[in-house]
């Protein structure tokens, strides 16, 4: 389940990136490749600065609390893009 989980989630945060990579690929524009190694850096950093978070969160609120939050965040993430 947690895989699925992971999936679904890697996907979801991805869809931009592809919808930004598939508009480029119309026009037939390309992203020079140290823009594109310089962007990929800062995603890896900013993801494991997360992922390092993520694990002091959850030895410092119990799990139930932390996938509670989680949800909640997610929630209201996916209505706030409706909003702007």
């Amino acid at each position: 389940m947690s895989f699925l989980l992971a999936l679904i989630f890697s996907l979801s945060s991805n869809l931009d990136n592809f919808v930004i990579g598939l508009t480029y690929g119309v026009k037939n524009e390309r992203i020079p490749l140290v823009s594109n190694a310089i962007i990929a850096f800062i995603t890896a950093l900013v993801t494991y600065a997360s992922m390092l978070g993520g694990q002091l969160v959850t030895q410092l609120i119990p799990h139930k609390v932390s996938n509670e939050l989680g949800s909640v965040i997610f929630y209201f993430n996916g209505h706030m893009v409706y909003l702007c």
